[in-house]
This record gives C-alpha cells, structure tokens and sequence, in this order.
C-alpha cells in the first residue's frame, strides 16, 4: 500500500498514524522511509488530528489500512478536482459506485480541526470524517462517483477470504513487479475472469445486503 501511494504525483508527504502501542508497526514502517505519527489507540480523530497539527498539514488525504489497494491515479484526481471546485471536503459518499476498498478522501485542515473539535460520540471519534459528512450545512462537501456502480467488487482487507481475492489480483496484474495497475484494470479483470473474485463475493453480497436493509430502516423512519 505504501508503495502505490508513493506513486502519486500530488502527495509530497507520507504520514502513518499509529497507536502509542504499536511499536512492531512503526519498526516495520521505519524500513520503508516513512514517518508515523502516534497517538490515541481508540480516539482515532484525535490521532489524526494530532498528526495532522504535528506535521503542519493542509491538504489531507484520508487512507486507510484496509485498502491495500489503493488507487493513486485516483488519489490525484481527487486532490485536483478538490483544489479546482474548492470544497472542504470530497469522498464517494454514502452510497460509492467504485470497488470497496479504495476509500479516498480529500480535506482541508480547518474542516478537520471542527471535527475534532465538535464531535461528541464515539463512532465520530473512531470514523475520522464521520462529523463533517453528517453536517453538510456546515461543510462544502463533493461526491466522487463513477457512471456505473462497481461498489459490489470487494477490494477490502478484513477476512482471509478478502486476502485470498487481493494475493489473485496481485498475482495476475502486478506482472512489472511495481504495483502500477489501477482500479480500472481491476474492473476489467474482474468481467474477464470472475473466478479470481470468488473468494470474498459472498462478503460483499452480506455487506450490501446489509446497508440495504439499514436504509430501509432510516427510511421508513
């Protein structure tokens, strides 16, 4: 993951946020040249926040450890389309049409400082962005979608199923040995050969089956 985002053409500085008990993590980092940043283990804000004061940053970019896969093709048209629409903030929104687990955001300092500021409950402390995504009013916010909705592909690390599907694409895309494929490509191999999918595809059927039936619930609501 660390060495698709040192491919992007518009972030100039790598930041890991870690736990203050995570000291295998930050040796493991430290070989990769990178900087970490440690914080608070549960009040993930606060972490992020704190690193983000630290190392005097301005434009962020919100990634997360679950999305080995990260896109940094997309990264930059996301930090190029934030700057030219000037918004606070620019995520996939509640309801993403790209594959599940490229989770990418785009913020500014000062929409980040109200978040920790003003967030109160746990899941905003734990959810980074949780409180600026809740509160359109008070945030210019922008949605980054795709025309058609691949948000059924599963890219996302939490099973041994889901490593099984990343090892597949991995092993059939990265033949230059530099991580250079996107999320693109994914898709393409995904209606070529579905076989490498098949893993995790009852995982993603659950989890979507899931946000149907919670929708539900709010809309009736």
């Amino acid at each position: 993951m660390l060495r698709r985002i040192a491919k992007s053409k518009c972030i100039t500085k790598i930041i890991v946020a870690i736990p203050y008990t995570d000291f295998k993590l930050k040796d493991l980092i430290s070989t990769y040249g990178i900087e970490t940043y440690e914080g608070s283990e549960n009040n993930v804000l606060d972490r992020f926040y704190s690193a983000a004061k630290h190392f005097q940053a301005y434009i962020i970019v919100r990634l997360t450890a679950d999305c080995p896969l990260v896109d940094p093709g997309l990264i930059d048209e996301m930090i190029t389309r934030y700057k030219e629409d000037e918004f606070d903030y620019l995520g996939f929104g509640s309801n993403p049409t790209y594959p599940d687990g490229l989770g990418t955001e785009v913020l500014n300092y000062e929409s980040l400082y109200c978040a920790w500021k003003y967030s109160k409950n746990s899941d905003e402390k734990e959810h980074v962005t949780l409180y600026i995504r809740n509160n359109p009013d008070k945030f210019k916010i922008g949605i980054h979608s795709l025309d058609k909705d691949y948000s059924y592909i599963r890219l996302t690390l939490d099973y041994p199923e889901d490593l099984a599907v990343i090892q597949n694409i991995v092993n059939t895309l990265d033949k230059l040995g530099d991580e250079c494929f996107g999320y693109n490509d994914v898709i393409k191999l995904y209606n070529e050969n579905p076989l490498i999918f098949t893993a995790n595809k009852y995982l993603a059927v659950r989890n979507y089956s899931s946000l149907i039936k919670i929708s539900d619930v709010k809309d009736k609501q």
